[in-house]
């Protein structure tokens, strides 16, 4: 988010030394031309004034926009947040707020479907564009899954791409739970980039061999396993997919470098590419 821009302090003008008294008189059109500098000098200090009225008349701060009431949930958690910070952040909230809807007029929005969970994650990439590290337990997990929901359903494709990092890198901590895959397969479909990387994820462990002789693990996790295998419409493309992929040398997903789990509209460049190719510049420099 932009912040406000310091304004410059306005140059003072030269200093006006005073004539030598002179008993002689001087003709008047000297005197004319005299005093013409300070008459100058009156409409630049005049014009300088404007501008800085203008400019602290016309605030850049989000703070300075109306706060929108936005109800979450079952329970209608109230959350209030900046005009200006909604209609940055998502197409739909700025739809939502335009001159024509009952939510401008109200200056409140009802997400009854939601989970506050998630919309946690969603108000703080809303200020601060930033996500967190994904914890080691259930409800971390499945909070960040339900906020790349929220990204999708809102069409916030930085925030879903920040989303799929952090969960990466989840991965690359933490062994997935095959109970992940079976929420991403009842909330997505095939096409979904959330989708692919759980898939792919999933069909790499088995194929090296991560979820053996894991003794308390296996009597933990199997179950959830067992469910997804049971599924005819996944158990075949899972088969397949493993057959293949034990004939290669592949890297893991979760270390896939570049765009390949991201989404985008097209032409949309990669604030997340760009964030790595500007870092490393950086570093190169040292």
């Amino acid at each position: 988010m932009a912040e406000d821009t310091p304004m410059d302090t306005p140059p003072e003008g030269d200093a006006i030394t005073p004539r030598a008294t002179s008993t002689e008189s001087e003709p008047t059109n000297l005197n004319i031309a005299d005093n013409t500098q300070p008459h100058i000098e009156a409409t630049d200090s005049c014009h300088t004034r404007e501008i800085l009225l203008l400019e602290d008349s016309d605030p850049k701060s989000f703070a300075t926009s109306p706060l929108i009431k936005v109800f979450v949930g079952e329970k209608r958690k109230e959350y209030n947040i900046h005009k200006d910070v909604l209609i940055k952040g998502s197409p739909f909230f700025k739809a939502c707020l335009s001159a024509n809807m009952l939510e401008a007029t109200t200056n409140e929005i009802s997400l009854p479907e939601d989970q506050c969970c998630a919309f946690d994650l969603l108000v703080a990439w809303l200020y601060h564009e930033k996500t967190y590290k994904v914890a080691n337990n259930t409800r971390a997990v499945l909070s960040a899954m339900k906020a790349y929901q929220l990204g999708d359903k809102y069409s916030m494709h930085d925030f879903q791409n920040a989303l799929i990092e952090r969960l990466k890198g989840f991965m690359d901590r933490v062994i997935m739970w095959p109970g992940c895959f079976t929420w991403v397969l009842a909330h997505f479909d095939e096409a979904s980039p959330l989708y692919r990387l759980m898939y792919d994820r999933l069909v790499w462990i088995l194929v090296n061999g991560r979820y053996h002789n894991l003794g308390e693990f296996e009597s933990r996790y199997m179950g959830e396993l067992e469910d997804i295998l049971c599924r005819k419409n996944i158990s075949i493309k899972i088969l397949w997919a493993t057959m293949d992929l034990a004939k290669k040398t592949t890297v893991c997903p979760s270390k896939v470098k570049g765009c390949h789990y991201h989404v985008h509209a097209e032409g949309e460049a990669c604030a997340i590419i760009n964030e790595e190719e500007t870092t490393s510049k950086k570093n190169n420099k040292k």
